[in-house]
């Protein structure tokens, strides 16, 4: 039985893909150490840390909650920073000067606001 099969709380799949996540405990050769477990995607290989092997519904609840709560914060700065370009776009297809606001505020951005979203910045 996987470490994953021994989990009494259910996991929730991943809130960026929707995979199922999967949980490791860490061994000399793994990115992380030694007795950790980490619980993970592995599409998207976001993932969280436990204090150890032996506490896995601490692990499953943090998990749990980031994939509750990150997607939905992810999502709705998304929302926040296509409605502030759409609306620099819907200023810059205004004629002469009155569309200037929007195609100062395009080209100072340079995208940094897009970017800093994405990274989970915003």
């Amino acid at each position: 039985m996987s470490k994953a099969d021994a989990l009494t709380t259910e996991l929730l799949p991943c809130p960026f893909c929707g995979a199922q996540p999967t949980v490791d405990c860490g061994l000399s050769d793994a990115p992380f150490p030694d007795g950790q477990e980490f619980i993970s995607c592995p599409t998207v290989r976001l993932g969280v840390f436990d204090q150890g092997c032996g506490a896995s519904a601490v692990g499953a609840a943090a998990w749990n909650n980031r994939a509750t709560t990150t997607a939905a914060a992810y999502v709705a700065g998304l929302e926040v920073e296509l409605a502030w370009y759409g609306e620099q776009a819907r200023l810059c297809r205004l004629i002469h000067s009155e569309g200037d606001a929007g195609r100062h505020a395009l080209s100072n951005d340079g995208g940094k606001r897009a970017l800093a979203v994405l990274k989970g910045g915003a």
